[in-house]
């Protein structure tokens, strides 16, 4: 059922699109099956944003013989009562978690702004052109605010990308605060806002010239069916950034 506590919410809407899309995740209390709250005035954990970012761009959940992060066991539940070891397991096999295999993930901590960007632009696959930013262009977009030198020096990227891209626009007083924890109203809004349409590219490379070896390329799109999306456009660009198709 809808969220009995998002009615006036400044997310409201934000969260109704994620909902009517079928991937967020509410708790319901067993003393009435009909109603459901979404707390988003609570903070959002690691776990809850990387199982949000699964469900928006569907990727498959995963079922490895042993849990790539030892605190995230087989056994784990968002909520208590809902299983989601399979579905963080599927967000790292899709690139989205930037926690090393054997590493802690902390599923149950508070995700703070800049590690909430770093996961979206990851689950936007666009974590190779934020890495492909010029120095002197990240250090423009970022000095923009006044404190730019408090985002993590490996997070600026990310983050750089995310402003440029117009995903994250910063507070009215000119601040980023990218140590603040995420609120779950506000990483429904920023999701929403952002994530239209994820293109993957199947292979590492192709070449077109006619010899029958890797001459074609696939690409798949995923995107939230209910935002209304009515064209889109893509480019493929050579090794010097020149489009070529």
């Amino acid at each position: 059922p809808w969220y009995n506590d998002m009615r006036g919410h400044w997310a409201e809407a934000c969260v109704r699109v994620l909902w009517e899309e079928g991937v967020t995740d509410g708790y319901i209390p067993s003393v009435d099956p009909n109603v459901a709250k979404y707390w988003p005035q609570d903070y959002s954990t690691r776990a809850q944003l990387a199982v949000l970012l699964q469900k928006v761009f569907g990727l498959p959940p995963a079922f490895p013989e042993k849990p790539t992060y030892p605190d995230v066991p087989r056994h784990y539940l968002l909520f208590w009562n809902k299983p989601a070891w399979h579905l963080i397991e599927g967000a790292y096999l899709g690139g989205i978690i930037f926690v090393p295999s054997g590493g802690y993930f902390c599923p149950d901590n508070r995700i703070s702004r800049e590690d909430a960007v770093e996961l979206l632009i990851r689950a936007l696959d666009l974590e190779g052109y934020a890495a492909s930013l010029p120095p002197a262009e990240l250090d423009t977009i970022l000095r923009r605010f006044y404190d730019w030198s408090y985002i993590a020096e490996v997070r600026r990227p990310s983050m750089a990308c995310a402003i440029k891209l117009g995903i994250i626009q910063g507070y009215e007083d000119g601040s980023l605060r990218p140590r603040n924890y995420l609120a779950r109203g506000e990483a429904a809004a920023v999701v929403a806002r952002s994530c239209m349409i994820r293109m993957v590219a199947r292979g590492e490379s192709f070449s077109p010239d006619g010899d029958g070896l890797e001459d074609v390329a696939t690409f798949d799109l995923s995107y939230l069916k209910n935002r209304g999306i009515v064209s889109w456009q893509a480019a493929v660009q050579d090794g010097q950034g020149q489009p070529i198709k």
